[in-house]
């Protein structure tokens, strides 16, 4: 299954970087979470050069993220 696709990657690319942007600006691209345990990552950015991603990140509940 490929989790990054191409329509995927040009979606962060039109969004670009967040740094700058205020909150409500900033849209969640894409969601990964693990279907056999905790986790859900909502990635923001991506960085294609050293394939990094940025966003917001739920390891063991929404009160410790």
């Amino acid at each position: 299954m490929e989790l990054l696709t191409n329509e995927v990657i040009a979606k962060f690319r039109k969004q670009g970087n967040c740094e700058n942007k205020k909150a409500g600006e900033v849209k969640v691209i894409a969601k990964f979470f693990n279907p056999c345990g905790a986790g859900t990552w909502y990635a923001t950015e991506y960085n294609e050069q050293d394939r990094l991603f940025f966003g917001y990140v739920n390891l063991i509940g929404k009160e410790f993220a």
